[in-house]
């Protein structure tokens, strides 16, 4: 873990962004899955490309760093309901900062 969450959650997609906030809360692959309308094995899938993007071990490092650098929803974010499609007025990009 080289870096904070801030300085590389732009790279998250808008999904990623969403999954990571749902398994920092605590709550478990299929309650996610439930909560955004995919499957478990794309909910597996996301959480491996957010440990990889930011530089994460696991579940206990994304809670901690969120925990430490986040706030609610960050201003500008246009939130996606759970099952919802991006309608493309964004980037599909989380923010730069939590």
């Amino acid at each position: 873990m080289a870096y904070p969450i801030e300085l590389h959650v732009e790279s998250l997609t808008t999904r990623e962004y969403q999954v990571s906030r749902a398994a920092a809360r605590g709550l478990r692959n299929r309650q996610i899955a439930v909560e955004f309308g995919i499957s478990e094995e794309t909910v597996k899938k996301h959480l491996a490309t957010i440990y990889s993007k930011l530089d994460l071990s696991g579940r206990v490092e994304l809670a901690i760093h969120v925990l430490r650098g986040g706030s609610p929803v960050p201003e500008g974010f246009r939130q996606v309901a759970p099952g919802g499609m991006n309608d493309g007025a964004t980037s599909g990009r989380a923010p730069a900062s939590l």
